[in-house]
């Protein structure tokens, strides 16, 4: 009678992950493309979404238009920005984050 090989329970287990850093040379390569703003009220960005949505294209996209058509606007003097002084800082929002 032949005995049956005995094997350890971890010979058993699959191999744990291997603990090699990840590659982020693309995200070092599209390290421009990617922009956060703070202090953009949540109902601004639910509205971006919405648009996106409606039109099909992603949230960057309308938010790119949005940002250019902004930036056109102000350098032909049709948007008129007003920064005010408030306890330590200038901001464009002094009342609650609200523009006036």
């Amino acid at each position: 009678m032949r005995r049956k090989a005995f094997r350890e329970p971890s010979a058993l287990l699959p191999p744990p992950p291997t603990r090699a850093k990840r590659n982020r040379a693309w995200e070092k390569k599209h390290n421009v493309d990617l922009v956060h703003y703070r202090g953009v009220p949540r109902s601004v960005q639910e509205d971006v979404i919405s648009i996106a949505s409606d039109l099909g294209v992603p949230v960057g996209e309308v938010a790119r238009a949005m940002l250019e058509h902004g930036i056109t606007s102000y350098k032909a003097g049709k948007m008129l920005l007003r920064p005010e002084v408030t306890i330590g800082k200038v901001t464009l929002f002094p009342q609650n984050g609200k523009k006036r």
